[in-house]
């Protein structure tokens, strides 16, 4: 396969550009499920799927210039001329892509904690005595009672 490298930096730049675009995205996700923003999150979404999906036509693209080659092997086989320049886009691309998987683990930790919190607090029921006193008891304590 013959590789046109020079058009290669070409679409590496806008591959890093694309891939920084996404982590800036799951940061903004990050940021908004902290301030306990879901709607604000939920009208990310739509946002956050259609750069995935760039993704994969960028992924696609990028076999389509360089074959099965890695970025090491790319960079590797570029002519000596080049060779700082797919570095550089090689390391953005990497921080990027780990940025991005940083963030998701961070998400993905939030989202289940909180379910897991609301799951619980769903289980409470709170109950008043003779006095007016609340009391909390869980919902798996209690007989079933049919509503």
């Amino acid at each position: 396969m013959n590789i046109d490298y020079n058009a290669g930096i070409k679409f590496l730049e806008g591959y890093a550009s694309h891939f920084e675009a996404l982590e800036a995205t799951e940061l903004k996700k990050l940021r908004l499920m902290h301030d306990k923003k879901p709607e604000a999150v939920a009208n990310l979404i739509p946002d956050e799927q259609a750069l995935i999906m760039k993704s994969d036509i960028l992924e696609r693209n990028r076999v389509k210039i360089f074959g099965a080659k890695t970025l090491d092997e790319i960079y590797d086989t570029a002519p000596g001329s080049l060779k700082t320049d797919y570095m550089r886009l090689t390391k953005r691309i990497r921080n990027a892509v780990k940025q991005i998987r940083d963030l998701n683990e961070v998400i993905k930790l939030m989202a289940t904690e909180r379910l897991k919190r609301a799951k619980r607090a769903n289980k409470q029921l709170e109950t008043y005595d003779e006095r007016g006193s609340v009391s909390t008891k869980y919902r798996n304590n209690l007989p079933d009672i049919k509503v």
